[in-house]
Order: C-alpha cells, then sequence, then structure tokens
C-alpha cells in the first residue's frame, strides 16, 4: 500500500503495518508515528525535519529515502538507509546520549533494541524483498536462504539434515513463487523437494 504525505513524501507499506499522520504538517516540523515495516521517500526540506517515532526510536532526516522495520514482537528496530543520511536515536534519550545518535549514509544499516543498544548490522538488499520481489544470493549458506524464504513467503521450510544448512547457493530470483525458487534450489544442489502438511522439505545428504 503506498501513502502520500501532505508534503508529498512518499511510504510504501509492508503488511500489518500502521502510520499515523496530520492532515497537514506543522510550521516547522514533520512528524509521524509508525509500527510495523515500511520504505519512506522523504522530500527534502531543510527548514522541516522529518521525524518518525516508533515505540523505542527517533529516525530524524530532512530528505532522503529508507527502509524502517519497528514490529513490536521483534523487539527491535531495523534501519537501512537507500539513500541522504539518517539520524537514527532512542526515543528516550538524555541530551548527552541524543548527541551519540547514530547517522547512517546510503548503504548502511545499524539496528536498535532496548536491551543492547545500538548496533551495526550487514546491509542486505534481499530486506527490500517485501518492496521490490527480488532476492540475490551469493554464496549465501542455505541456512540462511532458507530463514529469509520463511520469513517472507510466510512457508515453513524443513531439511532432512541439519548438514544441509551448511551447503551455498548463489542465484537471483526475480518475482518467483516460493515453488519456483526450491524448484531451483533442490536442481541447482542436487536436492530432492517435497511438500509436506506445513509447507516443504528439502532432502538430500547436506555440506561439511
Amino acid at each position: 500500500m503506498q501513502v502520500m504525505l501532505p508534503d508529498s513524501s512518499i511510504v510504501d507499506l509492508n503488511e500489518n503495518s500502521r502510520l499515523e499522520y496530520p492532515v497537514q504538517f506543522a510550521a516547522n516540523e514533520r512528524v509521524v508515528n509508525f509500527e510495523g515495516e515500511a520504505f519512506f521517500t522523504v522530500q527534502r526540506n531543510e527548514k522541516k525535519q522529518f521525524s518518525i517515532l516508533t515505540e523505542s526510536t527517533e529516525i530524524a532526516v530532512l530528505g532522503t529515502s529508507f527502509n524502517l522495520r519497528a514490529r513490536p514482537e521483534e523487539k527491535n528496530t531495523v534501519l537501512f538507509v537507500n539513500s541522504g543520511k539518517v539520524a537514527f536515536r532512542e526515543l528516550t534519550a538524555t541530551k548527552e546520549e541524543d548527541e551519540n545518535a547514530r547517522i547512517l549514509v546510503a548503504g548502511e544499516s545499524a539496528l536498535f533494541s532496548e536491551e543492547s543498544g545500538f548496533e551495526d548490522v550487514s546491509a542486505n538488499e534481499n530486506d527490500l524483498f517485501w518492496k521490490n520481489k527480488s532476492l540475490v544470493f551469493e554464496g549465501e549458506k542455505l541456512r540462511e536462504v532458507v530463514r529469509l524464504l520463511e520469513l517472507n513467503y510466510q512457508v515453513s521450510i524443513e531439511f532432512s539434515t541439519k548438514r544441509l544448512g551448511n551447503c551455498r547457493l548463489t542465484a537471483t530470483f526475480e518475482d518467483k513463487s516460493i515453488e519456483e525458487v526450491l524448484e531451483v534450489i533442490a536442481l541447482t544442489q542436487g536436492l530432492e523437494l517435497e511438500d509436506t502438511p506445513k509447507g516443504y522439505k528439502l532432502i538430500g545428504e547436506g555440506c561439511e
């Protein structure tokens, strides 16, 4: 679902996401409340900062594009900057803590959790699968491949042996169904693919 804000900024919302914003922004700031996952393309306005408030963080920008995931059940907030520069800070930060806000630029990603604070994470374009329907794997272990497939396609995928998770995959998928993706994996890895009551099962000997 795509939403245009009063300042013409665009927000592409993933499923089960909630965005609250005023009919008209205030004279000196642009503030929205957010929960879920979305890709923001913010119109540049150096006189009016754009701020997104989640349950535990604030993301402040002038004009940029980025992906934000802040789902309460995941207990963390993940920010990936696609273009521009973004300030990423804890919502309840003191003045001293606020000076240590993470400043992220294009291609950078960070995670915040209330338990461990901020940490840098590897930027992964596959995090935008929900938006562009593209997955790219370069020597990725099947364990991580399956984790991403289960997350994005909402299915259950089993291994006949844990050793399968050590095998590596290099492949690109553009707007493919889960069946098409798994068939390619099975073919390239010399595996069998089996339907199960809960989803799918990959069968093979595995890798060291």
